[in-house]
C-alpha cells in the first residue's frame, strides 16, 4: 500500500513534472484524464485516490486546447 508521498512521486515521475519534458508531449483534456486513470490502475493506487482522480478530471482554461504533462502532473499531484 502506498502512502501519499509515494503516490505524488509516481504521478510527478509519470508526467515528467521535474524533468525537461513530458513523455506524452502536448495533451488534450480527454487524453490527460484517461492517461491518469491508466497510470493509477497500473500502479494500483488505493480506491479512494482512484475515485478522487475520476471525480475531478482536469479542465483547461476556456481557450486552451492542449497542455504539457508538467502542468497536468502538477494538477493531479496537488489534487492528491
Amino acid at each position: 500500500m502506498y502512502n501519499i508521498t509515494e503516490i505524488i512521486n509516481i504521478i510527478e515521475k509519470s508526467w515528467g513534472v521535474n524533468s525537461i519534458g513530458c513523455p506524452f508531449g502536448s495533451c488534450t483534456e480527454k487524453f490527460a484524464n484517461e492517461k491518469m486513470i491508466e497510470i493509477a490502475n497500473k500502479n494500483n493506487f488505493p480506491d479512494n485516490v482512484l475515485k478522487l482522480i475520476k471525480d475531478n478530471p482536469i479542465q483547461f482554461h476556456k481557450y486552451q486546447k492542449f497542455d504539457n504533462g508538467r502542468g497536468i502532473g502538477r494538477y493531479y499531484a496537488n489534487l492528491v
